[in-house]
C-alpha cells in the first residue's frame, strides 16, 4: 500500500512540476522508489528472498570460483539454484558478483529498481527531446509508466531487468541509430540474465525482413514459438525432493 502511496505523490509533484526539466523527475522517481524497495523485507516464498540466499552464496566467492558449479546440489536448494543460474544466466551471476563487492544483499534491489525504472523513463525523455515534445508532455508519459511497470510485487527480477537492457539496446539501435556495437552487446548480456528476451530479439529480427509476406510469415512463426517456450519453461526443475515446488525468475 506504500509503494502505491508513494507512486501517487511522485505522481502529483510531476504534475506540479510538469514545466520543470524532466531529468530532475526521472531521477527523483527513480531513486525514490528504489530507496522505498530497501525496506522490503520478503517472505521465504517470494521470489526476492531466493535472490538474496543466491547473492549471499556469490558473495561467499572469490572470482576463481565463481563459474564452478557447487556439488552440494543434490542436499541444497541454493546450490541447485546457483548451478542452474550458472548455466542458463552466467551474466547474471557476474551482476550479483559485482554488486557483492560494494555492499549487501539489498543493492541487489536498489539497483534493479533503478534500471527497471529509470531505462523506460530515459526512453520516454530521450525520444520526446527527439521529436521537439514538450516537458509537460514527457511528464505525463512517465506518470503513465509509473503506473503501468508491474515491479510492485518485487518477483521476476531478472526477466524485468533483462528486458529493460535489451529495450535500451533496441531503442539506441533503431532510433537513435546510434551506439550498435554496445547494443549488441546489451543483446548478448539481456539473453544470458534471462533466456525469455529471446522472443523480444526475434521480434527485432522481423525488421531485417523487407517482404511483406516473408515478414507475416516469419510473425505468425514467433507467435507459435511463445506457447511452446512457455510450457518448457512452466516445466521448469523438480525441487520437490528439497521442499520447493519451483524457481525464481
Amino acid at each position: 500500500m506504500l509503494v502505491f502511496f508513494v507512486i501517487f505523490v511522485l505522481a502529483t509533484l510531476g504534475v506540479i512540476f510538469a514545466k520543470s526539466d524532466s531529468r530532475w523527475y526521472i531521477v527523483l522517481c527513480s531513486v525514490t522508489l528504489a530507496t522505498l524497495y530497501l525496506f522490503f523485507e520478503p517472505l521465504e516464498e517470494f521470489d526476492l528472498y531466493r535472490h538474496y540466499e543466491i547473492f549471499s552464496y556469490v558473495e561467499g566467492l572469490e572470482w576463481a570460483e565463481l563459474f564452478e558449479l557447487n556439488e552440494e546440489y543434490n542436499t541444497s536448494f541454493v546450490a541447485l539454484l546457483y548451478n542452474i543460474y550458472l548455466e542458463s544466466s552466467p551474466a547474471y551471476i557476474v551482476f550479483l558478483f559485482g554488486l557483492s563487492r560494494f555492499g549487501g544483499a539489498k543493492l541487489l534491489i536498489f539497483v534493479t529498481t533503478l534500471l527497471v525504472y529509470g531505462i523506460p523513463m530515459y526512453i520516454v525523455y530521450s525520444a520526446g527531446k527527439k521529436n521537439g515534445t514538450d516537458n509537460v508532455s514527457i511528464n505525463a508519459s512517465i506518470i503513465f509508466l509509473l503506473f503501468m511497470i508491474n515491479y510492485l510485487d518485487v518477483s521476476g527480477i531478472r526477466n524485468m531487468l533483462a528486458v529493460s537492457i535489451v529495450l535500451l539496446a533496441v531503442y539506441w539501435e533503431l532510433v537513435l541509430k546510434k551506439k550498435r556495437i554496445l547494443s549488441f552487446f546489451l543483446y548478448v548480456i539481456g539473453i544470458l540474465i534471462h533466456n525469455s528476451v529471446c522472443i523480444l530479439l526475434l521480434l527485432r529480427l522481423l525488421v531485417l525482413i523487407k517482404n511483406k509476406i516473408w515478414k507475416t510469415l516469419a510473425f505468425l512463426g514467433v507467435v507459435a514459438i511463445i506457447p511452446v517456450a512457455l510450457l518448457l519453461h512452466n516445466e521448469g526443475v523438480d525441487f520437490s525432493r528439497l521442499g520447493y515446488v519451483g524457481y525464481c525468475r
